[in-house]
Formats: structure tokens, C-alpha cells, sequence
């Protein structure tokens, strides 16, 4: 999702760019607004296209995200969890070289899930009528690899 934002950020006419560029690289959520509207743009690239699925990795982060994509866009096929323990998450932040993983940002996102993003999955995405599923990813990064394509094979194939 990050991507798809700092895409938006780099669009002339986007009316969330300074909002995109201010928060991002602190580890800040933007606004659920700002969040559809770089989704939006990406879609528009894609609708030639019906039939493609997409994965939208970090999203949504909190309620009104997730509330304002199902009433803007569409239904989710299913949530993949991929919880891991925060110095193995810290470690692989670390590993990353992005400018954005700076340890405190890194720390500060981390709260966020934890504050926003867990409690919208325990009582939103958990109560429709979709899977959630969970792939531990403490383990070696090419196992949770696995385990996870596995997992989200089987979320597609729900939808066939």
C-alpha cells in the first residue's frame, strides 16, 4: 500500500500529496480519503481487466478504512494475518534499507497496528462473511513465503 500512496504523492493533480508526503515517511497513517483515492488511481490503471484480483499488503490499517473500501470499492475476498513477534519484525525492517524504516518510525507503525489495525480485524473483518487467516511469519521468511501462497490460494479458490 505504501507503494500505491507514494505513487498517488507523485501525481500532479492529487489533492493528497502534501498529506501523503508529511505522513508516510513518519510512519503516520494517512487519512482513510488519501488511502482509497491512491487505490482508485491504481484501479482505474486495471479496469480494463475484470476478472484480476489484486493484494493490497497493509490494507486496511484501521475501521474506517476498512468500512470506507467496502462502501467505495468492493468486498474483500479474505484477510491473510501474518503476525510476528516486534524484534523479529524490527530485524526485518532493519534488513529492508528503506529510508521510512528508521527504528522509532519502524516502532511507532508497530503501536499503530497494535492500537488500530488488530482491533479492526478482531471485530470487522472476523464478522463478515469471509476468511481470515493467519500464517505465523516468526519462522524462516521462504517457509512463511510458502505457507502464505498456500494460504491465499485458497482464499482464491473460495471465489472460483
Amino acid at each position: 500500500m505504501s507503494d500505491l500512496l507514494r505513487r498517488e504523492a507523485q501525481r500532479p493533480t492529487s489533492p493528497f500529496a502534501e498529506e501523503i508526503n508529511s505522513k508516510l515517511p513518519k510512519g503516520i497513517l494517512v487519512s482513510s480519503d488519501a488511502a482509497i483515492a491512491a487505490l482508485r488511481s491504481y484501479l482505474e490503471v486495471l479496469s480494463d481487466d475484470k476478472s484480476r484480483r489484486i493484494l493490497l499488503d497493509g490494507f486496511p490499517r484501521n475501521l474506517d478504512q476498512a468500512q470506507k473500501f467496502r462502501q467505495e470499492i468492493g468486498e474483500v475476498m479474505g484477510t491473510v494475518v501474518l503476525p510476528c513477534q516486534k524484534d523479529i519484525a524490527l530485524r526485518r525492517l532493519e534488513q529492508r534499507n528503506r529510508d521510512d524504516d528508521d527504528i522509532a518510525i519502524a516502532e511507532h507503525r508497530l503501536q499503530s497496528h497494535l492500537d488500530e489495525t488488530v482491533p479492526m480485524i478482531e471485530d470487522y473483518l472476523s464478522k463478515m462473511d469471509r476468511p481470515v487467516c493467519q500464517v505465523d511469519s516468526n519462522g524462516d521468511a521462504e517457509q512463511v513465503w510458502v505457507e502464505f501462497q498456500n494460504v491465499l490460494s485458497e482464499i482464491l479458490k473460495s471465489w472460483q
